[in-house]
């Protein structure tokens, strides 16, 4: 990151404890910093495929799409991913450990 980017970090910092929110505000925008790690998603379903296949088998459990509120297992990436797939919608979800992102990157 260069000084003109930590100078506009700093600002937007700054910027940020000035906000109020109004009593009448129905809706609220936030912002987060991180790195992107990006990826095509039917990659990592194929590299992921026989980890999900052996889940399957050893759960007993097919995959059912539906969403998990936090992402703690390879299980609930899987569901939610296939319900926002299925249904065409954008989400953001939290990881709620380290094991799962991990997963992701030792298989990309």
């Amino acid at each position: 990151m260069g000084e003109s980017d930590e100078d506009l970090l700093r600002y937007y910092m700054i910027r940020d404890k000035d906000i109020k929110v109004k009593d009448e505000c129905i809706i609220g925008v936030g912002y987060n910093s991180c790195i992107d790690v990006n990826f095509k998603a039917s990659e990592l379903l194929d590299l992921l495929e026989p980890l999900i296949l052996n889940m399957e088998i050893d759960d007993g459990i097919p995959i059912t799409p539906k969403v998990h509120d936090q992402i703690g297992n390879l299980r609930e990436f899987i569901e939610t991913f296939a319900y926002q797939f299925v249904n065409g919608a954008n989400a953001e979800r939290f990881a709620a450990n380290k094991d799962i992102f991990d997963l992701f990157y030792i298989t990309l």
